[in-house]
């Protein structure tokens, strides 16, 4: 039996006319979105969804040999097509698309798609993917209309439709159309005149080339660019804090002021630091790739965030320099267009080496970042730089008469310090480990025969004295040692893993040996990680070495209080060798003591640390005082009878050491006694500030965002003999806190235990920067010329301090010292990598320029290539958009398949070569489209033609659309007379409601309470607006500004009763408003009907026709009949603002005016473009 359905096809083909008697559909315009629409999903790009092994976005593909045998697609051949079987099929097990999805062809499509096969599937590559050329200029009908070739493309498109163009607009209507397009500002009520008044050839011309040249221009070119680089002056996520970004938007506005060409302009924000010899201004431009939302939320995951980073930096790129969606790539090929997970993941390869860290540490300027100096500040860094460097010389050049006093301090010092010590005597020294120890008649001490692996020296002997202070080890060098060096180790060095000091009392047979508590050590010179307090540790894994300098050197180590005995005292000392480097012991020293009560330690009781958490004022008022300020006491109990201070002997000195995480402030103290008086250098550590109090004096502040270490930063005190209170107040952010606290260095004299050991050995054998080290403290304390010199050169170098700090910051792009790699991410997932890729662009698109690097500029020469074919499309799409108010393609974020076709698309690859041509000049593209014939076009229209062209995408008539809120309230500003311009700078708070930033804020955010400005801050230009991305300016986002949180590179535009009830009710509106009232009064002229025409066409560059007129005026006679019997009303109305009122005599007569100029705000002729 024969299947009814076989005859379908046949059936279908009798039913529809035939080929020959339609017109060949085109592929681009007709049949690839219809495959788009309906069987991409399927039969796409994507590997991993795809059906049937078929794919239809490829001609190859379509033409390939199915699985099951025969071909999806016959060119002329229907029946051989299972393509044109399928969807033609009424068996719903057979039927294509199936029976359950929702993109079911309709019978035109059907039709379409068999008069396409039946012609011979013609196949064209998506236009997009197709480097643009520039086509001959059409043929035309009326070539009297045109004026440049965009006309010539405009009007043979609406002749080809049956339309023609609309006339001209009259002139102030064009005025205020230009000036708009151009500055984001209506004319003035003079320019208007001028421009009426001018009828010599090129007036209109001349007008263009003044607003291209306005700095205004600028201003407003750069608003949609900030939309589009996500520009936000906060971070965006979790606490939104502040971020220091404004410099790249004052760039973007200069880039415009001076028409640098997009090339450049694209380059320099996507690589500009990779630029050779970058310059400041390109260095800020990178901060493009910086712009993206950031957080410093506990607990993230830094490789998740920054591959959250790579991936929004690598999506902006496509859509805003390419206009293509590539993020549909991150978890699977893109089902739609030629880009896989691999061209994703390679994109994304050139931003992942950026070197920001995940965390944005919610401080204004997360590095890397960079001071920026405008010319005036550079030259005075420069000044100051060179006076510094100048004076610096003349510090360091001989003194003459200065070196001869040095030279007998210097005796006079040794003579005092050879009397310090005295040299020990040896009774015996003795090596464990197999070592022959030597007693010299000098009283040193040579090693000798084996050198084991690790030894240890034991020495005794004996003295008088019993109020010995301190003990010194002069490591020596010998004529059978290495190098002139103090070590048996191979390259002369040694490592003290260990010395201790005891003692008995002399004449005792059975002697008590007391260990003596050492501290406070000093050393001449000491090894990079080696110091000499890892002497006395504790620990053989470190030790003190010091390698690095030729000769002999010495350390002392000093008691924390006298020690010794009446009737002579024994000593014994001992050095272990202990390490990880073998037969490192020192091979020739000598011992010394000392009764110099200067020398004995500061004594530091244990540390307590307070229970008691409180919200420290530090941040905002370094001086205010602790909560302990007016008494410390120890045994003290809270509230629930608990100790409020708890005893901590784990706390050591030297290592950084944990608190309790959490917002806010914990408490150390500790007792500090000296027995005389002493310069102290203490090192700090602090996760996050720190304050520092002895005896309830604030000595240190420091407020930071930081963990903590071993000093991170140092603190100078001179202190007095006796016992002291120390304080520290630990500032926490939140997460993790700690401490870290040592005692560096003490000194009672002029001399530091270091620097009296390097005075105290022979000159011959200082380091050079010993010697600049002697002379320098020489100076410092006896050569008041010098010091004179020192401090003018410090004052230089305190000033270019200054005024750096005082610089503002901008976040930059800097790369990685070794690249990090990008690897593709399945599903998008960062702990699911999967194969490395390399930096690279898609390979459906052409390949990276010979020769160009592998990075960001690599990229950038890529995007404005010769033959990339999207950059200059979308460019140019991109300010036709700005200025008609929908691009040549409407989907100006997304050029492929799933976008709309360009409307005029060989008009838009005319201007995209023509842009390429004149090297990507930005105000020659502006400047063709705003003389064409297309441009100057009334936006009237009638009813026939907006059948015809509804949404005017022919550009049958001048564009008409309602303005963003950025031009209507710089438009309204103007006006009123309260525009404050001034270009660039930090961003300004002007008006707006109270609670929003703290309904969507932290409290711990610095930006959860909004605080408005005063003066003129309150009147710039909208562009400099604060921007929080969690709470966009809310006076712009109700006319649809975006939040800025991702890319947007097309706003939409609504019209909706809240924008109306804006324009009439938000204050700075309703200010506005009786501003403009008081110019009217006072410049409007002498009578209402003269204001009024002052007022109208002020606002709408024409004046109101006899019926607006009339209902104007009787609303004006009505309001002042109002005002006059309410004058409270009327006060309350005119309170409204920050701006004083002067004439609080007329205030009825203000108010009314008040009232009408409210009313003008808000025409539809004054909020639309047209």
């Amino acid at each position: 039996m024969t299947c009814p359905q076989a005859y379908l096809p046949l059936t279908l083909a009798l039913l529809i006319p035939s080929a020959a008697a339609q017109k060949s559909p085109d592929f681009r315009e007709q049949i690839q979105p219809i495959l788009s629409e309906h069987c991409f999903a399927c039969h796409g790009p994507d590997q991993a969804t795809r059906k049937a092994g078929l794919r239809l976005d490829t001609e190859a593909g379509a033409l390939a040999a199915l699985k099951e045998g025969g071909h999806a697609l016959v060119p002329g051949d229907l029946e051989a097509s299972q393509l044109w079987q399928r969807i033609s099929s009424s068996d719903p097990d057979v039927r294509m698309p199936p029976a359950d999805s929702e993109q079911q062809l309709s019978s035109e499509k059907i039709d379409l798609l068999r008069t396409w096969i039946a012609d011979g599937a013609k196949w064209q590559d998506h236009w997009a993917w197709v480097a643009p050329r520039k086509a001959n200029l059409p043929e035309v009908q009326n070539t009297n209309w045109t004026r440049n070739p965009i006309d010539h493309f405009i009007l043979a498109k609406l002749e080809q439709e049956g339309l023609a163009p609309a006339r001209e607009a009259d002139r102030a209507a064009l005025l205020r159309r230009l000036s708009l397009d151009l500055t984001g500002m209506p004319p003035s009520l003079e320019e208007l005149q001028n421009f009426l008044v001018d009828e010599d050839p090129g007036a209109y011309e001349r007008v263009v080339d003044r607003l291209l040249s306005s700095s205004r221009y600028g201003e407003h070119l750069a608003r949609t660019w900030l939309d589009a680089a996500r520009y936000g002056d906060t971070h965006g996520l979790h606490l939104d804090n502040l971020r220091s970004m404004w410099p790249w938007r004052d760039w973007v506005i200069g880039a415009y002021n001076k028409n640098m060409p997009f090339d450049r302009f694209a380059t320099e924000q996507l690589a500009g630091d990779l630029l050779p010899e970058a310059t400041q201004a390109q260095k800020i431009a990178s901060g493009f790739n910086r712009c993206n939302p950031t957080s410093a939320e506990g607990g993230m995951i830094a490789k998740e965030y920054l591959s959250i980073y790579a991936k929004d930096r690598t999506d902006t790129t496509a859509v805003v320099m390419l206009g293509v969606s590539m993020g549909c790539a991150q978890c699977h090929d893109h089902k739609y267009d030629p880009f896989s997970m691999k061209d994703y993941y390679s994109m994304l390869g050139f931003f992942n080496s950026i070197s920001d860290t995940a965390s944005d540490q919610n401080i204004p300027n997360p590095a890397p970042f960079i001071r920026v100096e405008n010319e005036e500040q550079t030259e005075e860094l420069a000044r100051l730089g060179t006076l510094e460097l100048s004076l610096g010389k003349q510090l360091d050049a001989p003194m003459p008469e200065t070196d001869a006093q040095q030279a007998e301090w210097e005796q006079d010092w040794n003579d005092e310090l050879a009397a310090r010590w005295l040299i020990l005597s040896p009774t015996a020294a003795s090596a464990q480990n197999g070592a022959v120890l030597h007693i010299e008649d000098d009283q040193a001490i040579l090693a000798s025969g084996p050198n084991p692996t690790t030894d240890v020296y034991f020495v005794e002997s004996t003295c008088r004295e019993d109020q010995l202070t301190s003990l010194r080890l002069e490591a020596l060098t010998h004529e059978t040692q290495v190098g002139d060096l103090p070590g048996r180790a191979e390259n002369g060095n040694y490592v003290l893993t260990d010395l201790s000091l005891e003692i008995a009392e002399c004449g005792v047979d059975d002697p008590n040996w007391q260990a003596v508590e050492l501290t406070n050590p000093n050393a001449q010179f000491s090894q990079v990680k080696y110091p000499i307090a890892h002497a006395l540790d504790a620990d053989p894994k470190t030790g003190w070495a010091s390698l690095g300098r030729t000769g002999a050197r010495d350390a002392s180590f000093n008691a924390k209080q006298p020690f010794g005995f009446e009737g002579g005292t024994r000593l014994r000392v001992r050095l272990a060798f202990e390490s990880q480097f073998p037969q490192h012991a020192i091979g020739h020293f000598r011992l010394a003591i000392s009764e110099d009560p200067d020398l004995l330690a500061p004594v530091s009781g244990p540390w307590f640390v307070s229970s008691r958490q409180t919200l420290s004022a530090a941040i905002s008022a370094p001086d205010a005082p602790h909560p302990f300020s007016t008494a410390l006491d120890l045994d003290a109990l809270d509230e629930e009878g608990k100790p409020i201070w708890t005893e901590r002997p784990d706390f050591p000195d030297g290592k950084p050491h944990g608190l309790p995480s959490g917002l806010g402030s914990f408490y150390l103290t500790r007792t500090l006694s000296l027995p005389s008086a002493r310069s102290l250098r203490i090192g700090l550590g602090s996760d996050d500030g720190v304050r520092v109090f002895l005896d309830n004096t604030r000595v240190f502040a420091k407020h930071v965002m930081r963990g903590s270490a071993v000093d991170q930063d140092f603190l100078e005190l001179e202190v007095k003999a006796g016992e002291h209170q120390l304080l520290l107040e630990i500032n926490n952010h939140g997460g993790a806190s700690g401490f870290a606290w040592r005692l560096v260095e003490q000194s009672s004299s002029e001399l530091s235990p270091a620097t009296a050991l390097t005075l105290a050995s022979p000159a011959s054998e200082r380091r050079p920067e010993e010697q600049t080290e002697l002379r320098e403290l020489f100076r410092r304390k006896h050569a008041p010329e010098w010091i004179a010199m020192r401090d003018q050169r410090d004052a230089a170098r305190a000033d270019g301090e200054k005024l750096r700090t005082t610089l503002p910051t901008s976040m930059v792009s800097v790369e990685l010292a070794k690249a990090r790699p990008a690897r593709i991410l399945m599903r998008g997932a960062y702990d699911r990598p999967g194969d490395t890729v390399q930096p690279n662009t898609p390979t459906s698109l052409p390949p990276l320029p010979t020769g160009a690097p592998q990075n960001r500029l690599g990229l950038a020469q890529w995007l404005v290539a010769d033959n990339n074919p999207l950059a200059a499309r979308v460019v140019v799409n991109r300010h036709w958009q700005r200025i008609f108010g929908i691009g040549i393609v409407k989907t100006s974020e997304d050029f492929g398949t799933q976008g709309e076709r360009p409307v005029h698309p060989k008009l838009l690859d005319w201007l995209a070569v023509e842009l390429h041509e004149h090297d990507w000049n930005l105000q020659h593209l502006q400047r063709l489209i705003v003389t064409s014939a297309t441009y100057r076009q009334s936006s009237i229209v009638g009813q026939e033609k907006l059948t015809q062209d509804p949404n005017n995408r022919l550009i049958s008539r001048g564009a008409r659309f309602r303005l963003d809120g950025e031009i209507l309230r710089d438009q309204a500003l103007m006006v009123s007379g309260l525009l404050v311009e001034k270009i660039g700078g930090p961003p300004v708070k002007p008006y707006q409601p109270g609670g929003l930033w703290k309904a969507v804020g932290y409290s711990r955010s610095n930006t959860v309470n909004f605080t408005q400005d005063k003066g003129e801050a309150n009147y710039r230009r909208s562009l400099y607006t604060f921007w929080k991305r969690t709470s966009a300016p809310p006076n712009l986002t109700i006319f649809d500004a975006p939040s800025r949180e991702s890319t947007c590179v097309r706003r939409e535009r609504t019209n909706t009763p809240m924008q109306a009830l804006a324009l009439l009710n938000d204050p700075q509106y309703v200010e506005f408003s009786r501003e403009f009232a008081n110019r009217i009064l006072a410049q409007g002229g002498e009578d209402d009907l003269a204001k009024l025409h002052f007022a109208f066409k002020s606002l709408t560059s024409r004046l109101p026709n006899q019926s607006e007129s009339t209902l104007l005026l009787q609303l004006l006679d009505e309001a002042r009949e109002h005002f006059l019997a309410d004058a409270e009303g009327a006060a309350a109305l005119l309170a409204v603002g920050a701006t004083p009122l002067t004439n609080s005599d007329h205030a009825p007569e203000i108010a009314a005016w008040t009232v009408l100029a409210s009313t003008l705000f808000s025409l539809d002729e004054v909020i639309t473009r047209g």
